[in-house]
């Protein structure tokens, strides 16, 4: 899930603050862009498609170092 500057609702956005207000998420920042540069840092390929406020990705491909963590 994107985070506050995703295309979220008035809902979604309160939604979003109380889950991780809670700590049962930790996404407040989180874009299409973040997201993808923390996949690409652990996988060869990596596709991400939106869907609203969801970012719904597929990493393939482990790269060496993440591999041998």
């Amino acid at each position: 899930v994107l985070g506050m500057r995703g295309p979220q609702a008035r809902l979604s956005r309160a939604l979003l603050r109380a889950f991780n207000a809670q700590k049962g998420f930790d996404n407040l920042d989180d874009t299409e862009d973040s997201i993808r540069a923390m996949l690409e840092a652990e996988f060869d390929h990596v596709e991400i498609e939106l869907d609203g406020a969801v970012a719904v990705f597929a990493a393939t491909g482990p790269k060496a170092s993440a591999a041998a963590a």
